[in-house]
């Protein structure tokens, strides 16, 4: 045998008038709906039903018609104080129970990494843009790590051409020194994750150490025709950015 169930009136009320009235389904859970409340001087606390305290987003079994009694406190002004790392301190005041967006402009030092602000000495970290709720006075303090080395190799087929050093976030440039070789010319260097070679004075942010590759193509060859009165003296071959041995005609008299 079965049966429709049950409805049940949910009243919110504040201050003994009624803010909202919802509906409930018998042998249903009732989530607790987020409510946009506002009082002068006050802050909004909780609802209260039976002796029990319940925040948006709890469920309670409704067996019946029930009515939510807004609790409030009275607000109050709390301080969070953003501390540098030399000890200044950049104080705001946020009243309570609003949250804070942190619009402060995270800090940069050439030798270490930022991490974010320490919430009250913790492990929890904050970072720009990031929005807390505030419930009470915060300090916020500055966390930071020393920047990582990285060896940066360079490689020829005949082994190790050079090594450098980068450091961590720090925009790294390509060295001007280059290898050569008498059959091919030096074309740059690549490395993995690169779609083209780089040449020297070129930067790149490196997030680990790294080996660049030497790359190579062949020499082009010119023709080198030598002329004497109109009529050709000698053809020889030349190689781009090689020097030739000119060659020089006799006259017989």
């Amino acid at each position: 045998v079965w049966r429709e169930r049950s409805e049940y009136t949910v009243t919110f009320v504040s201050d003994g008038e009624t803010i909202r009235t919802d509906t409930a389904l018998e042998g249903v859970p009732y989530e607790i709906p987020e409510l946009d409340l506002e009082k002068d001087g006050m802050v909004f606390d909780s609802w209260s039903y039976d002796d029990q305290s319940y925040s948006a987003g709890d469920e309670i079994d409704v067996t019946g018609p029930i009515t939510l009694t807004a609790v409030w406190r009275e607000a109050a002004e709390h301080t969070v104080v953003f501390v540098d790392s030399e000890g200044n301190e950049h104080h705001v005041t946020v009243e309570d129970g609003e949250s804070l967006t942190i619009d402060i402009e995270e800090p940069s030092d050439p030798d270490r990494i930022f991490l974010g602000w320490s919430v009250n000495g913790s492990d929890e970290l904050v970072h720009a843009g990031d929005e807390i709720p505030v419930d009470g006075d915060l300090t916020l303090n500055e966390v930071w790590r020393d920047r990582y080395t990285f060896t940066v190799t360079y490689m020829t087929e005949d082994g190790t051409f050079l090594e450098d050093t980068a450091v961590e976030g720090i925009p790294y440039t390509i060295v001007d020194d280059v290898p050569t070789s008498e059959a091919c010319i030096f074309d740059g260097w690549m490395t993995d994750g690169r779609d083209s070679a780089l040449s020297g004075g070129e930067e790149l942010v490196l997030d680990g150490d790294t080996t660049f590759t030497a790359q190579w193509r062949e020499r082009e060859s010119y023709d080198v025709v030598y002329m004497s009165e109109g009529s050709v003296f000698l053809r020889d071959t030349a190689y781009e950015l090689s020097l030739i041995h000119i060659s020089e005609p006799t006259r017989q008299e």
